[in-house]
């Protein structure tokens, strides 16, 4: 037995050598387990050199051999460990390819179902990130993930990565988006079985589940949840699963068609988000077909000149990147309706309408609140507001509302606790009503003190500005608007008037 010298042989490089003396030893006696050892070896060293995709038949022809000589217990789980990576680098070097040839992905697919044991391991790790390389186009993406299952991750895994500066997803957080989008795009296929796809997902949305909530920071997961509920038919769930990867992403456009889905086409709310969807600035070769579905909702609702402004949209954007224009565009273009209706320039405005009912659905689950514009900083376009005894506090209007005035009423959704008194607006839409328990209507007669230039009725404060401008005297009969105040020097609450009604 030349196991030592076969060793150095190989060690030093010198593989042709090392070759010959370990089949001598091994057809001398060929149930000696050092001599199966020892050239497993050799034969990993050649494949090690052969992983080149120009030398893929020599790569087989080497790990089928390792795989003839039937090694078992821990010599054959530290040779598959390192066949296993070898393998994984001819996945990622066929992958390099122009054009990826799925056979021989295919074929290494089965061959690591041979050295793999579904433990986490290095090799483990090394193989999936290598076939997950080419997941978006590999068909038997779903039989790779079903034989690796969710278990075979190293604790690094879980991290994310960094490559040239730049934050790379961890390799579970790509495994479980490229799990997901498969099962979306495979529903979706008319030729599917439709049965076993919702039997998967239905299976893995609570391994979903799991990893959403251990790993909040994974951005995309919840993504991918909403839009396998919406594949099964569970819409009245994907709101609330879809609402906080949709607030850190609402000004991304595609956010808005995901909600848009969960409503009926027909909905005020599929409507609103479409308008949020088109608001955003977005590359308009993204937005085509968005466009073509909204210009269908406008035409059912009559809004013909919006309706023109979308197809003229995407009819620039077809023709300037060569694409071709859609039969069911041409034909509304020929409806009666199309050529007598001159369009709008663009319609920011139409949007503007309507994107706050789509924001507020973010937030739907906060409770809205009555509050009461108490003090306007145009300068700074921030306003100081009371709610009633229990709450006031001051937030930037900036964007959400055009010129409040002392006395508005505003339907708010509030974020945080207030510190400092400050707040962050979710939404913001003026009542037209002057309902508030911070307002109160009052009437009686004014008593001001001749050296005084404020005055009172019954316990309602008027500041000078306004017995100025209304000329009040003592005695004087009039109506008007309080609102609840509070005095920091007294550190009470009290009325103050807003508006006076002789």
């Amino acid at each position: 037995m030349s196991f030592k010298e076969v060793k150095e042989l190989r060690t030093s490089g010198k593989l042709d050598e090392a070759l010959a003396m370990a089949i001598a030893d091994l057809e001398a006696d060929s149930v000696n387990i050092w001599n199966k050892r020892s050239i497993s070896w050799v034969y990993y060293a050649y494949l090690k050199n052969n992983t080149s995709v120009s030398n893929y038949g020599s790569f087989l022809s080497y790990i089928q051999k390792i795989f003839d000589l039937g090694i078992e217990g821990d010599e054959a789980v530290m040779l598959n460990e390192n066949v296993a990576i070898q393998l994984g680098k001819v996945v990622y070097s066929i992958y390099k390819e122009r054009e990826v040839d799925f056979n021989k992905i295919d074929q290494l697919f089965e061959m690591s179902k041979k050295i793999v044991n579904g433990k986490p391991s290095k090799a483990n790790s090394f193989l999936i990130k290598a076939f997950l390389k080419g997941g978006k186009t590999w068909p038997k993406l779903i039989d790779f993930i079903d034989f690796f299952g969710f278990e075979s991750f190293q604790e690094s895994d879980f991290n994310s990565e960094e490559f040239e500066g730049k934050a790379i997803s961890s390799t579970v957080e790509k495994y479980y988006n490229a799990y997901a989008k498969k099962l979306i795009d495979s529903s979706k296929d008319m030729n599917c079985d439709r049965e076993e796809i919702q039997i998967r997902i239905n299976s893995f949305l609570p391994i979903l589940d799991t990893q959403i909530s251990k790993n909040p920071e994974y951005q995309f997961l919840p993504y991918f949840k909403a839009k396998l509920l919406i594949q099964i038919g569970k819409k009245d769930q994907v709101l609330a699963a879809f609402l906080p990867f949709a607030k850190r992403k609402k000004n991304d456009f595609w956010v808005w068609e995901v909600i848009a889905e969960t409503f009926t086409k027909n909905d005020e709310n599929n409507f609103a988000c479409h308008c949020k969807a088109l608001s955003l600035n977005s590359p308009e070769e993204y937005l085509v077909g968005l466009r073509k579905d909204f210009a269908e909702m406008l035409i059912t609702r009559r809004f013909f000149a919006e309706a023109k402004c979308e197809i003229i949209k995407l009819i620039e954007t077809r023709t300037k990147k060569g694409w071709k224009i859609p039969n069911d565009v041409i034909a509304i273009t020929n409806q009666p309706w199309y050529a007598s209706t001159i369009e709008n320039k663009n319609n920011q405005s139409f949007y503007s309408k309507y994107s706050l009912l789509a924001e507020a659905l973010l937030f739907h689950n906060i409770k809205e609140e009555i509050i009461v514009v108490e003090f306007v900083n145009y300068d700074k376009n921030v306003l100081n507001f009371v709610k009633d005894e229990t709450k006031k506090g001051f937030f930037s209007y900036k964007g959400l509302i055009g010129k409040p005035v002392i006395g508005d009423v505003l339907k708010v959704r509030l974020d945080g606790n207030g510190k400092d008194d400050r707040y962050q607006v979710l939404t913001l839409v003026k009542e037209n009503k002057l309902n508030s328990p911070a307002l109160n209507f009052f009437s009686g007669k004014v008593k001001k003190a001749s050296d005084k230039d404020f005055a009172f009725v019954d316990s309602y404060f008027i500041e000078p500005r306004l017995v100025k401008k209304f000329n009040l005297e003592h005695e004087q009969e009039i109506n008007g608007i309080a609102i609840l105040s509070f005095n920091k020097l007294k550190e009470k609450w009290g009325w103050k008037v807003i508006d006076i009604m002789k």
